[in-house]
């Protein structure tokens, strides 16, 4: 006549993840219309990896290389692993929420990754940027005068920036 499921003694929609780490009691009562009732019970525990990263960002300067950085996915973590173009980037864990790449090179696609490992050693999944291969160039800039660009006392009449696409795919 019915059912009634529980999940560390708090009901429990069908269906519906569980997903907090840790020891689990999974209790399912059931009824019949004859008034009998059986109750079953398993206990589990849960220790998923981590989550990826959250908001991973990217910024470079020319000729300084490349600083990405994240925010943490969850407490208690041991540190962070770093990809760049699938071969690992660092050597144990990063504790800290950012990464310097001195060997970025602007106008190369790349794609790094970035993943958060927990204190059994488990690695979760990664977040991901990828990096395309584009310069920037300034092309001209300010008011033509005699034929040669001119600033004008402390702003710029216009700014012309220059976006070349050096990769294969359509960006």
């Amino acid at each position: 006549s019915g059912v009634i499921l529980k999940l560390d003694n708090a009901a429990y929609t069908q269906g519906v993840p569980i997903t907090a780490n840790g020891a689990h009691v999974f209790t399912v009562t059931a009824n019949d219309t004859a008034g009998n009732t059986a109750v079953s019970s398993s206990a589990f525990t849960l220790n998923l990896p981590p989550v990826a990263p959250v908001s991973p960002a990217f910024s470079a300067v020319e000729g300084l290389g490349a600083t990405l950085s994240w925010q943490s996915p969850a407490q208690n973590l041991a540190g962070y692993r770093v990809y760049k173009d699938g071969a690992l980037r660092t050597q144990g864990l990063l504790t800290a929420l950012q990464y310097q790449d001195p060997d970025f090179v602007a106008g190369t696609a790349h794609i790094y990754e970035i993943s958060a490992m927990d204190t059994t050693g488990q690695e979760g999944a990664r977040a991901r940027l990828e990096i395309p291969a584009v310069d920037f160039s300034l092309d001209s800039y300010g008011v033509l005068e005699n034929g040669v660009p001119a600033l004008m006392r402390g702003f710029f009449d216009t700014v012309r920036l220059r976006l070349t696409n050096r990769g294969t795919g359509a960006l």
